[in-house]
């Protein structure tokens, strides 16, 4: 029973990496929008059960939790690439907005390679909010909808939940995971934790 509980995070995980390789290759297809929404579904229900269901056993396998972010990374660049295929009108409106997004992801995965030599995996609520309201924003374009309002949010959100990882990051003395936020991170370097 052990062994099968560990086996189900790294499953979920991989199904979501086998979820962006689809997304790709659909990138190049006329599917519905139900479909894509139903497989994009799918991948974040997977992260919500693989960070909820199996908590306690991500939080001691970091290899596990690294690979989450990792993932999460090259789910949501496939979603990036696929919206670049069917909905250049949109991005081509934004592509501010998008481009600074992008950079601030970029330059996070900089900062953790310089300062712990590996890739940042906090975890952080914020971040697991912005995956909804990502989630939202990319149901509202797959579907031909404006989508103004929630990339708004998305933006805002998303540079808020990308600028409290640059303040954990600073405030840290090591990569520690998880740390759901800037009050956590304080009292991670104070040692209270």
């Amino acid at each position: 029973m052990k062994s099968l509980l560990h086996s189900i995070p790294w499953c979920l995980h991989y199904s979501r990496l086998l979820v962006s390789v689809l997304l790709l290759m659909f990138a190049f297809t006329d599917l519905p929008p139900a479909v894509i929404i139903a497989f994009c579904g799918y991948a974040i229900l997977c992260d919500i059960l693989c960070g909820i269901v199996t908590w306690p056993e991500n939080r001691k396998h970091k290899a596990l939790l690294q690979l989450d972010t990792k993932i999460d990374t090259i789910f949501w660049f496939c979603c990036l690439f696929y919206l670049c295929v069917h909905r250049p009108d949109f991005l081509g409106k934004h592509i501010a907005g998008v481009f600074i997004l992008v950079c601030s992801e970029l330059f996070i995965i900089l900062l953790g390679l310089l300062r712990f030599r590996e890739r940042i995996s906090f975890h952080t609520i914020l971040s697991r909010l912005w995956l909804l309201l990502l989630f939202w924003c990319f149901t509202e374009l797959v579907s031909g909808r404006p989508a103004g309002l929630s990339f708004s949010l998305v933006f805002w959100f998303g540079l808020a939940a990308q600028l409290e990882i640059v303040a954990i990051a600073c405030i840290i003395r090591k990569n520690t995971i998880p740390v759901p936020g800037i009050i956590r991170a304080i009292r991670y370097r104070k040692g209270l934790l």
